[in-house]
């Protein structure tokens, strides 16, 4: 009755369990790799006074194995979505050296750079220059507008407020959420890139700006032999 019991306990429900074991045996992570399986393993060893230190130090164990998938994930994500950003500026500001006059960078910024960076408006100002026939993106600006937008800073990445985007974005100005400003210079004149999302969450405080100041450089390069000096 014995073997007979010990028996009924190694093939219950037709599994083999010395098979089991001999797996385990050569490849623990089988059951360390499992979080889950191992908190359940450990089970509540306690008893009174009694503590199973073995037990809390596996429970331990399986809270920072989880804490670290959960990094890893995270950490996966972000640096996907980091590659996607750089493809994005990358693809805009190969579309804007391809240009090769300012009215194909307005047509370009209104089409090709904006649908590249994901934006429902693209904007170049130039403080005092003479505005192109027919320009939708590349548009004149009065003298001390970028320091007006931007004080004595380089940038702004936030929320857009509704009279500044209807003076920047025009007819599509109440529907920009949020928006991103850089500040440019060329030959002696400044500027502003302001690219405009309807998504409030597009561009938030915080967020970086190595790319959109990058892209900017590329802009102030590109335009500098069709801007009069200042």
């Amino acid at each position: 009755m014995m073997g007979l019991a010990k028996r009924e306990r190694t093939t219950h429900a037709g599994i083999d369990a010395s098979a089991i074991r001999a797996a385990v045996m050569a490849d623990p992570a089988l059951i360390t790799g499992d979080a889950e399986l191992l908190a359940r393993l450990a089970g509540d060893a306690s008893d009174g006074n009694i503590v199973d230190l073995g037990a809390r130090a596996r429970m331990a164990l399986c809270s920072e194995n989880q804490r670290l998938k959960s990094e890893m994930r995270e950490f996966a994500a972000a640096a996907r979505a980091n590659l996607a950003v750089q493809a994005q500026a990358h693809m805009a500001v190969l579309a804007v050296m391809e240009v090769e006059s300012l009215a194909a960078l307005d047509r370009a910024l209104s089409g090709r750079i904006a649908g590249a960076l994901g934006v429902d408006a693209a904007r170049v100002f130039i403080e005092g220059q003479a505005q192109p026939a027919n320009a939708r993106a590349v548009l004149a600006a009065a003298p001390g507008m970028a320091e007006k937008l931007l004080g004595e800073g380089a940038e702004y990445v936030g929320e857009a407020a509704p009279a500044t985007a209807a003076a920047l974005y025009g007819p599509q100005g109440p529907r920009i959420a949020s928006h991103a400003l850089v500040r440019l210079y060329v030959r002696g004149r400044e500027g502003v890139l302001a690219l405009g999302a309807r998504d409030a969450h597009a561009f938030q405080p915080g967020q970086g700006t190595e790319l959109l100041n990058f892209l900017a450089r590329a802009i102030e390069r590109r335009i500098a032999a069709w801007i009069d000096p200042a």
